[in-house]
């Protein structure tokens, strides 16, 4: 069994905008009860709701989820994340 990231919401932070829903790509993100929660079953690991600066108060963080993962699979989640990621900061270098 292996530990990988996932996303969830910090629910001090959370002033409950729903901004994050649309940056998740899996529907992991959801506005329930004024606060955003994570559905944790759902969450890729792909934290491109972290990238996207999705929430204006920062209130989506990281945290260490138990799965039976293989290596291969997380190093997958990983690289897909890091794709994002260059794919954001080449969006900002065009805007420049």
């Amino acid at each position: 069994m292996g530990s990988v990231l996932v996303a969830y919401v910090n629910v001090d932070k959370c002033i409950g905008c729903g901004k994050c829903t649309g940056s998740c790509v899996n529907n992991a993100i959801q506005v329930f009860q004024g606060k955003a929660v994570v559905i944790d079953f759902n969450c890729l690991g792909c934290f491109y709701c972290v990238a996207a600066a999705a929430c204006p108060k920062q209130a989506i963080e990281t945290k260490p989820r138990f799965s039976y993962f293989s290596e291969e699979e997380k190093l997958r989640v990983q690289a897909s994340f890091l794709i994002k990621q260059i794919n954001i900061i080449k969006g900002k270098l065009k805007k420049i």
